[in-house]
Order: structure tokens, then C-alpha cells, then sequence
């Protein structure tokens, strides 16, 4: 419950759903922080319940209350005053930003067949302000979305302007990581048909891509043939900051693409253009009602290590899943090689078992494929594909990182490892 303490500062939630006094006093609610018990939108005496939508604010009398969410809730905050407060069914930043950018179901009436909108990249109550018109085999790209860790990507879509497509329109959709490049994901060419104006186009991915950390993407349409359908928008600046500094969030990438498979594994350099358009991305995963164990970490010092072993990390005493791992060497570099190199698993001893071969994710400093260390710098799994089978640990499982020598590479020295897991 989200206790309300008399004589501190009110309270907010912000959330959706019923909330409800469970006493013993009375509680006031208003829209904004300055609700007192003279000032005030309303009141609740024990047991009274409100809807709320967004947020409210709540102080108590002198007798003190508690405000609970009983009706098939989605309470997303509690901030304010000096009071403890612990929400219930907390969400994840991730996906209030999704919640308040995008309502369940928006833009897709396909319905299942694509999913539910996972992220959008832009309010979905700004949509239509502007648009911009794709040019055959150049990728029209938007970024500001983001895959929170554990959830899975199934397809992308966008939302067409006032001007259809007439003639013979294929498109497709790519999903590239917004920080190093490389392509996670596209759907197939779409059929070749007209498009019409002011309508959504969702397709599912011919992979989906599931994160093992929340991972900044970016998504390009290719578009060829035919005349061209606009893509609604909004009117951006140029660039994220004031000082034009920031990151290419609405821009165009690429030449002469003449179909999905000619889309690059890596986003090619890209040009900034003026409006931002919207492209969203789509799950058929349930939201999570609860995340509250999302960023918990263990971290241990390894020491060095110069032959191959097998390192006991942590102990399991309730199912966890590994979301991360981070590794990082004490002033100490190690280069790439194909013949002296290190291979990194990170894995399982199964309960009741002595042996390690239950591995999740694999890393090495070969060149083929391989990444080396540099000085004080994290060497993370954070681009590496976890097999799902393998990530959740059960009870009196031990997560441990197995060390292989091959050759003669340099040694890891002054090795700290830090595992970032959740609740499973």
C-alpha cells in the first residue's frame, strides 16, 4: 500500500485504474501538490475509491489513511513529500514511457497478428503535424525507440500522411542498433500494391529480436516503386539538442537498395532530414505488471587469471535470469588474436551437478568474430545473442563465468565481473 503520513508532504500517484482509503481517516485528492484538507478536489472516507487517470494527489487528516489500487490496476508511480511509499505493480520506465506515448492497442488493427506497440517514436498525439515522402532505395530512419531488457521485438509499422501510394509500392521495415549500427532485425518486402493514405502499415519481422539489456534502436523504411505514400510526422528540430550535437533521430541512410535484402547488415551513414516521422515497434509479449527486481546486479572480484578455469559467481537460492554481463581488467589490455585468445562463457552448474555446460552466452577475444579488452574499459555480453533455455538459473543452480586458454594470450588480470539479473 502507499501509505499517506499525516503532517508530511502529500502524496502523488501516478497510475490508472481505482484507488481506494483503507483507513482508518479520511483522505483528500486534488490535481495538484497543494491539496490540504481545506483545499482540496474532493475526499475519500475509509473504504470510498476514486478512478484515477494520470496523476493525483493525496493528503490525510490528523487520524492517517492508506491508499491502495484495487481495480484491475496499473499504478505506475509514487513520488512526494517524506513519506515511504511502496507502489503496487510498479512498471519499469520503459513502459510507463510506453503507456503514456502510446495506448494499448493504437495504430493496429491488425491486432495479434502484429502485436501490441512495444515503442513509438514520437507521442502518438502528435502524429500528423508533418510528413515526409520516402525516395526509392534510401532508407527513411527514425530513432528514440528503445527494447527494454527481456522483452522481444516482433515487428515494426508506421502510419501513412495524406497521400497515397498509387502503383506498384514495396516497402520494408529495418530495426539497426542506434548505438553501434548493426542491424537486429527486418521484415520481408511487402507485397506490390498500392498503399492508401492516413493508414497504419504493420509487418512482423522475419526474426524477432528479444534484448538482453534495454537496447536504444532505430528503425529505416525502404520503400520502391510506384508514386510514393507520405509518412506522418511532426516538425523537428534539427538534431536532439540545442547545440546540434545529438544523435540523428529523423534522417535518411543509404542508395540504390533495390529490395529488403540489400539493406546492409551495419545502418549506413546517415543524412539529417527536417521532420521526424513516426515508426513504432511491435510485441505480441504481455506487458509485465511488475518489474521491481529489474536492475539488480552481482559483481566479484576475480583476481587474475592466466589458465582456464571455471569462476563460482553466485549461488542460487530463487529462480533469477540473466539479463547482462560486464567484465573489466585492471589497467590491463588484451588484443585480438586467432591463435592466443580468450573464450568466455557465461553459464550454469545445474543443482546437484558438479559440472558446467549449461552455457547462456559465449564472448572471445578471437579476431574471427572475437573483441578484444581494452584498458579499463567494460567488455560487455550487451551485443551477444543469450539462449533463452539456458538464462534462468532455479534454485541451488550456480551462475559461474568458465575462462578457456587457447595459446598463449596475455593474461586477465585484476578481473572484476558483474552479472546484472531479475527476478525470474
Amino acid at each position: 500500500m502507499a501509505r499517506v503520513i499525516p503532517g508530511n508532504a502529500p502524496l502523488e500517484l501516478l497510475g490508472y485504474g481505482t484507488v481506494v482509503n483503507s483507513g482508518p481517516g479520511t483522505v483528500y485528492y486534488g490535481d495538484d501538490q497543494y491539496v490540504s484538507a481545506t483545499s482540496n478536489d474532493g475526499q475519500l472516507t475509509a473504504g470510498q475509491t476514486t478512478a484515477i487517470s494520470g496523476a493525483m494527489w493525496f493528503v490525510s487528516d490528523a487520524t492517517g489513511a492508506e491508499v491502495g489500487i484495487i481495480a484491475s490496476p496499473t499504478l505506475v508511480g509514487v513520488v512526494g513529500g517524506s513519506q515511504t511509499a511502496t507502489s503496487v505493480g510498479a512498471l519499469p520506465l520503459s513502459e510507463l514511457h510506453r503507456k503514456l506515448w502510446a495506448a494499448t492497442g493504437l495504430l493496429n488493427p491488425a491486432g495479434t497478428a502484429v502485436g501490441d506497440i512495444l515503442d513509438i517514436s514520437i507521442p502518438d498525439r502528435l502524429i500528423g503535424g508533418a510528413s515526409r515522402t520516402p525516395t526509392a532505395g534510401v532508407l527513411l530512419t527514425v530513432g528514440g525507440l528503445t527494447i527494454p531488457a527481456g522483452r522481444t521485438a516482433h515487428g515494426a509499422g508506421f502510419m501513412t500522411a495524406g497521400s497515397a501510394g498509387t502503383g506498384s509500392n514495396v516497402w520494408s521495415l529495418h530495426m539497426f542498433h542506434a548505438t553501434t549500427g548493426a542491424k537486429l532485425a527486418s521484415t520481408p518486402d511487402s507485397a506490390a500494391a498500392a498503399v492508401a493514405a492516413s493508414t497504419d502499415r504493420s509487418e512482423l519481422f522475419t526474426t524477432p529480436y528479444t534484448a538482453q539489456v534495454d537496447t536504444p534502436v532505430k528503425l529505416g523504411l525502404l520503400w520502391n516503386g510506384g508514386t510514393a505514400f507520405n509518412v506522418a510526422g511532426i516538425t523537428t528540430n534539427a538534431k536532439a539538442h540545442a547545440l546540434g550535437t545529438g544523435p540523428i533521430e529523423n534522417g535518411t541512410a543509404g542508395s540504390a537498395l533495390g529490395n529488403a535484402a540489400a539493406v546492409p547488415g551495419t545502418l549506413p551513414a546517415e543524412t539529417q532530414a527536417a521532420n521526424k516521422v513516426c515508426m513504432w515497434l511491435t510485441t505480441k509479449d504481455a506487458a509485465p505488471a511488475a518489474d521491481v527486481s529489474e536492475g539488480l546486479d552481482t559483481t566479484v572480484v576475480i583476481g587474475t587469471v592466466s589458465a582456464t578455469k571455471t569462476v563460482l559467481v553466485k549461488p542460487v537460492q530463487f529462480p533469477i535470469t540473466v539479463r547482462g554481463v560486464s567484465l573489466v581488467l585492471d589497467n590491463t589490455a588484451v588484443a585480438t588474436s586467432d591463435t592466443d585468445f580468450w573464450t568466455v562463457d557465461v553459464g550454469r552448474i545445474p543443482s546437484l551437478s558438479s559440472t558446467f555446460g549449461s552455457i547462456m552466452a559465449t564472448k572471445t577475444t578471437q579476431v574471427t568474430g572475437g573483441v578484444a579488452f581494452l584498458t579499463n574499459q567494460a567488455w560487455t555480453f550487451d551485443a551477444v545473442t543469450f539462449t533463452a533455455v539456458n538464462q534462468t538459473l532455479v534454485k541451488d543452480d550456480i551462475l559461474a563465468i568458465r575462462f578457456t586458454k587457447t595459446g598463449a594470450p596475455t593474461n586477465l588480470q585484476g578481473m572484476v565481473a558483474s552479472v546484472r539479473w531479475q527476478v525470474a
